[in-house]
């Protein structure tokens, strides 16, 4: 009897009730669910802003594994003229011929080779992702200024989950934007190593045709080096965080002085009425 009450409370209607006596209705009250058109609105939102940030993620990820690839092949190619330079500093005070004089040439010829190549790799990976670098740090900076501004709202009307939850999707958004630069500034090292390596070559103990391919290389890096600069609107590289926390910082403080004025001008400013809510939107 219990089970057959309990099956029939889960389809709703009436629940009809059979005992030696009599035959009782009983009416099963059945809530529903129904989703308004601000609810999967709402749904909607949400699912696209977390595509919107998944992708980003990803997005960064893909694009920083190839620079620590590239990164990888320079330090090969410093480890390599590291030990030509200790070869060449073994010998005696004149230039190598024969046997010593070929693997010197093969060795640094082989360097500068793959440098070359590496070279032309970064520059086309730079224009390739020239767009979705520029998308990924206006991205980063519009939401972590939101993001902040947000938690300091929160903080001052007493939501401390709330300013706890969106100061974590700050910190990880900030941190996204700090793993893209690392990778650029560490290219940026790898590519003064080589060029520190190259400056370390005696010139002396190398051939003149040898000694011009590396006084050209080393002028080429010295001034102008590959760099990862989308468009050539900004250098991604450590610098540009700095530069990133003083937009986000002049932002976030126009934003409180506009909020102050509203609160001194009779608007309601820093207080719950401003936290968009289901009983203030309905």
């Amino acid at each position: 009897m219990l089970v057959f009450v309990f099956k029939a409370s889960l389809f709703g209607g009436t629940i009809i009730g059979h005992d030696s006596s009599t035959l009782k209705h009983i009416p099963v009250q059945v809530q529903k669910f129904p989703m308004d058109l601000k609810s999967a609105l709402e749904l909607l939102q949400n699912c696209l802003w977390m595509l919107a940030n998944t992708s980003n993620f990803v997005l960064t990820l893909s694009i920083t594994f190839f620079l620590g690839i590239y990164t990888a092949c320079l330090s090969i190619i410093k480890t390599e003229l590291e030990n030509v330079v200790k070869k060449i500093d073994g010998l005696p005070p004149r230039k190598p011929t024969g046997e010593d004089s070929n693997i010197i040439e093969i060795l640094i010829g082989s360097c500068l080779q793959a440098y070359n190549v590496l070279e032309d790799i970064i520059k086309d990976f730079d224009r390739h992702f020239t767009l979705e670098l520029i998308l990924i740090v206006l991205f980063s900076v519009l939401i972590t200024s939101l993001q902040i501004f947000f938690v300091i709202f929160y903080f001052f009307i007493g939501k401390y989950i709330n300013a706890l939850w969106i100061g974590l999707y700050a910190m990880i958004c900030t941190y996204q934007i700090y793993y893209l630069t690392s990778h650029c500034s560490s290219l940026d090292g790898a590519i003064k190593a080589v060029l520190d390596k190259l400056y370390c070559i005696d010139s002396d103990k190398i051939s003149k045709h040898l000694f011009m391919k590396v006084s050209t290389m080393t002028l080429k890096l010295s001034t102008n080096a590959p760099t990862i600069s989308p468009g050539q609107f900004f250098k991604v590289d450590r610098h540009l965080i700095t530069s990133i926390l003083a937009a986000i910082t002049t932002y976030i403080v126009i934003l409180i002085q506009f909020e102050a004025g509203d609160g001194s001008n009779g608007g309601t400013a820093w207080n719950d009425s401003c936290v968009p809510t289901i009983e203030n939107v309905s």
